[in-house]
């Protein structure tokens, strides 16, 4: 059992406390059906009851997004945000660390996951279509896509094509207020889990 695994087996008996209803309430997904949960997220789908996460449909995905939606339902949020011009602004990850490292900062290397040399345009928007992120806005040399990982969690996936200087790149953004609803290191997790779809394909 690997310590991914450890970590789940540990925070799955954080569901035999947590009031289905009231979370899918909250957290914007449908009523609990006889105490489980059903949903669609980053292709896949899940079932969640007081037993744990169980993925019912769609390739196979890290342990780790089974913890990550645990804290998604469980989480009782921060009340920190970045500082944000409009409501519906979003942010890269190292903005959500109020303070504890910068964007140049050694300790942000091991969450900045943004190069992908080779990376085709075609590959991203396979990758993007399979997990459910929607285009937003074609630019000349990319593309942007929403992903709505839960319903009061979306990200932008911004495509930017290789060039004579720089490798391709896919930039992870994350709306404003998502400490609401995801602690910073879970945030991290999924930003690292958003980035291996991407890279997943191509290691086979």
């Amino acid at each position: 059992m690997s310590n991914y695994d450890r970590v789940y087996e540990t925070i799955r008996a954080w569901l035999s406390e947590c009031d289905f209803s009231e979370a899918a309430s909250r957290l914007g997904f449908e009523p609990p059906n006889d105490g489980v949960l059903t949903f669609a997220s980053m292709g896949r789908g899940w079932r969640v009851d007081k037993d744990g996460v169980t993925q019912i449909s769609g390739s196979g995905t890290h342990v780790n997004f089974r913890s990550v939606i645990i804290w998604y339902l469980t989480f009782k949020g921060s009340k920190w945000t970045p500082a944000i011009r409009e409501a519906d602004e979003f942010a890269p990850l190292p903005s959500f660390s109020s303070g504890i490292f910068g964007q140049r900062s050694a300790d942000f290397q091991s969450f900045e996951w943004r190069r992908h040399s080779g990376l085709t345009y075609g590959e991203f928007r396979s990758a993007a279509e399979r997990i459910g992120a929607k285009l937003t806005r074609s630019e000349r040399y990319g593309e942007v896509r929403r992903l709505d990982v839960f319903p009061k969690v979306p990200a932008l996936l911004t495509y930017s094509e290789e060039d004579d200087e720089f490798p391709a790149q896919v930039d992870v953004k994350f709306r404003a207020d998502a400490l609401t609803f995801l602690p910073f290191e879970t945030l991290a997790v999924l930003h690292g889990l958003i980035e291996r779809e991407f890279s997943a394909s191509r290691e086979k």
